[in-house]
């Protein structure tokens, strides 16, 4: 078995190199191996890097996957999907997907406050989690004492149920460093809670001091969610933590959420270049510049790259506070042309003499 070479592999790891924090692979082709391997990483103390073969991965656990007691301090844990057989190779445009089948949360990662590492998670789909946990995100949830990036994902028919609690449908990320969010597409989550400190797409808070900072930066946020609708409910985004951890939110599609499309509800934000409607919440923007509220013009309701003609081409800030993605989330360049686009997306060279080409179907979730 895979797993059991890797795990071989780790045990004559600290025979081998001089340094504990040194990176170990895993490379994993079902949901069996997936859970074990996160318990395995949990206190290791060394860096750990977890590649998922392409394809749908299913907890059998009422908790769905999870890694919820890390004790080791400074080291990184890495999740990445999309990969072909034996981890050899990740195509561009692909991803593995945790399928909650409307019965259990997706991914759950914490540890306690002075956990040090740092986590990625990349290119992944997190689809159709339930968490009646109000702190658990039906999707991703990582929680507490790490420097947080989560990129290139999409989040879509996850769902928080319960009475309080500040998680979300799709994602709920708590760092006490820094944390990023680039990149990905939230769609159609849902946090069905009363709590205003709930969010239907993202809750997010960054509590970090000393140099933190927290960007959310060229994702796609729309047809989330939130308890009843209420034009005070947060359907889309919600920001909140110290003071002290600055917030960038720029070149993001954060309109057509049901009531708040992004609660600001930390001091300190800027808001940048971003299609964004309703903003709500207990606080102002620190400043804000470049924004529409305007029709994004998708292919379709559910194929959410811009045509030629939308507002959203060459509409962002190529150079946004916490930088921009890599790439785009279709893995190609994430600047083509004169600007940045606003979105996950980079509308491609490809379709420059203003028309898509015919039977162009690739639908995102």
């Amino acid at each position: 078995m895979m797993l059991r070479r890797y795990l071989l592999l780790r045990l004559a790891l600290p025979l081998l190199v001089a340094s504990p924090a040194h990176a170990v692979t895993y490379c994993v082709e079902d949901a069996t191996e997936l859970q074990l391997v996160l318990d395995a990483v949990m206190s290791n103390g060394t860096d750990d890097v977890i590649r998922l073969e392409a394809g749908v991965y299913r907890s059998t656990s009422p908790d769905g996957f999870i890694a919820y007691d890390f004790n080791a301090d400074s080291t990184e844990l890495e999740i990445s999907g999309g990969w072909t057989s034996g981890c050899s190779l990740r195509l561009p445009n692909a991803r593995s997907t945790i399928d909650g089948e409307f019965e259990r949360p997706g991914l759950a990662i914490g540890g306690t406050s002075d956990v040090g590492g740092r986590v990625f998670v990349r290119n992944l789909q997190f689809i159709r989690g339930l968490s009646t946990n109000g702190n658990r995100a039906g999707g991703l949830t990582i929680n507490r004492g790490y420097d947080i990036v989560v990129e290139s994902n999409v989040f879509s028919e996850n769902t928080v149920r319960n009475e309080s609690g500040a998680a979300s449908g799709g994602l709920y990320a708590l760092s006490e460093g820094s944390l990023a969010v680039r990149n990905n597409l939230f769609v159609r989550n849902d946090a069905d809670q009363p709590s205003t400190a709930a969010a239907g797409a993202a809750s997010l808070h960054c509590y970090g001091t000393g140099g933190a900072s927290a960007s959310f930066i060229n994702n796609t946020v729309v047809d989330n969610t939130a308890d009843l609708g209420a034009a005070s409910d947060t359907g889309g985004v919600r920001a909140y933590g110290l003071v002290n951890c600055p917030w960038s939110v720029a070149n993001n599609h954060l309109r057509g959420n049901a009531g708040i499309d992004f609660n600001l509800a930390i001091a300190g934000i800027t808001l940048r270049n971003n299609n964004l409607g309703v903003t709500g919440g207990s606080e102002i923007p620190a400043s804000s510049s470049g924004n529409i509220d305007l029709d994004p013009q998708f292919v379709s309701a559910t194929n959410l790259r811009p045509k030629r003609s939308s507002p959203l081409v060459d509409a962002g800030l190529n150079t946004p506070t916490g930088g921009l993605p890599s790439a785009s989330f279709d893995g190609g360049p994430r600047l083509v042309g004169g600007q940045v686009d606003i979105g996950a997306y980079e509308l491609d060279v490809l379709f420059a003499s203003g028309f898509d080409p015919s039977g162009f179907t690739d639908d995102a979730p």
